[in-house]
């Protein structure tokens, strides 16, 4: 297997993991970041961000991310578009294993986020094949298709309207007996001529063809009566939310819901290796504290490298 040698490899492109490449990658270290699906993460889902600072008038989460990705790569982060399948510890460095490929460096920063899952049979073999976390990112490859919005929120019917303006037809699947929205939003539901809600109905299973989704089952949770529903792709907005930390060794320090502990330089029982963002332990799930939290992390890591040569 062929190795790639870094000072720092950052794993997930949210707005944590940029800002640390982009701050590591200033600072003179050869840095490269992997983010297995599109740079942004759940910022991509954000209509607009008002709570950000610098943009009066708030900012979309989509052109946000464009500003970290265009900034990090500027000052030389290398992108790579690739998930990692683990994360070793081998002496006083680590071995990132991506895609046949061996990515070594002395200073790994895990800044994966949050992943929700629905926790259904087909979701995670379909997953960037059909099914989906993201409409905002991916609506337009559903150009004139029939497509699912897993969830009954606010959020997730504003998802499902945008939806709905590329798709032939729109389910919104909610296992409420009405959608949980405001009037207008409702109001632009029903004059939508695409747009199905179905309520008080669980999914209960993702399935597929050829490696690509064309349906789920559904249960109705009124009467038990079983279904299914041909489509072609699946946004779920409901389920469990879990940190991304499957790839890492066990013994790694976490508490009792995944999460990874670390110090007050944001780094974990594992020495070199760093945890910023929604994935660490105490993460205030905000865009704000995730940037500051990993210009922080970027900079005390030029210091630990530099004791360690």
């Amino acid at each position: 297997m062929s190795e790639k040698n870094y000072d720092v490899l950052v794993i997930g492109g949210g707005p944590a993991g940029l800002t640390a490449a982009m701050y590591a990658s200033r600072s003179g270290l050869k840095t490269a970041l992997f983010e297995g699906t599109s740079p942004g993460g759940q910022l991509n889902t954000i209509v607009n961000l008002e709570n950000y600072p610098g943009f009066p008038d708030g900012i979309g989460g989509l052109e946000l991310t464009g500003k970290f990705l265009e900034q990090a790569e500027r000052f030389g982060t290398e992108v790579l578009y690739q998930g990692v399948d683990s994360v070793q510890k081998k002496g006083d460095v680590f071995k990132v294993s991506s895609y046949g490929m061996d990515y070594i460096s002395k200073a790994v920063i895990v800044a994966t986020g949050l992943t929700q899952q629905l926790g259904v049979t087909g979701e995670d073999e379909y997953l960037g094949k059909g099914v989906s976390y993201c409409a905002t990112c991916d609506a337009p490859l559903y150009r004139r298709l029939d497509t699912a919005i897993i969830g009954g929120s606010e959020f997730a019917v504003e998802e499902g309207l945008k939806l709905a303006s590329f798709t032939k037809k729109t389910y919104i699947i909610t296992t409420g007996k009405e959608l949980n929205i405001s009037d207008g939003l409702k109001a632009s539901v029903e004059k939508q001529e695409n747009v199905e809600v179905i309520s008080t109905t669980k999914i209960t299973g993702i399935f597929g063809e050829d490696s690509l989704v064309t349906g789920v089952k559904t249960e109705n949770l009124l009467t038990r009566e079983v279904g299914e529903i041909k489509l072609e792709g699946v946004f779920i907005y409901l389920g469990k939310r879990t940190p991304g930390t499957k790839f890492l060794d066990a013994d790694v320090s976490k508490d009792d819901k995944g999460y990874l502990i670390v110090n007050e330089n944001f780094m974990t029982s594992a020495d070199g290796l760093f945890a910023i963002g929604d994935v660490r332990a105490a993460s205030s799930h905000q865009v704000a504290t995730a940037v500051g939290d990993a210009a922080a992390c970027a900079m005390y890591i030029k210091k630990y490298l530099l004791r360690k040569k």
